[in-house]
């Protein structure tokens, strides 16, 4: 098993679970920015993405 890690922005930008964690990890004048996760797990292939073409319109 490898390392592996997960962006969870979503709860940051709730202000009330923003707010607890900022009190709970004991930050004086400074907010939490990102939430990462990171634990053990199996290697997974990466997500598949649409070739740029066909997300951005030319005018």
């Amino acid at each position: 098993m490898a390392y592996s890690d997960g962006y969870m922005n979503q709860p940051i930008e709730l202000a009330e679970l923003s707010v607890e964690m900022t009190e709970t990890l004991g930050l004086t004048g400074e907010y939490p920015m990102i939430l990462l996760r990171i634990a053990y797990g199996e290697p997974l292939p990466y997500s598949k993405r649409k070739d740029v073409k066909e997300v951005i319109l030319a005018e």
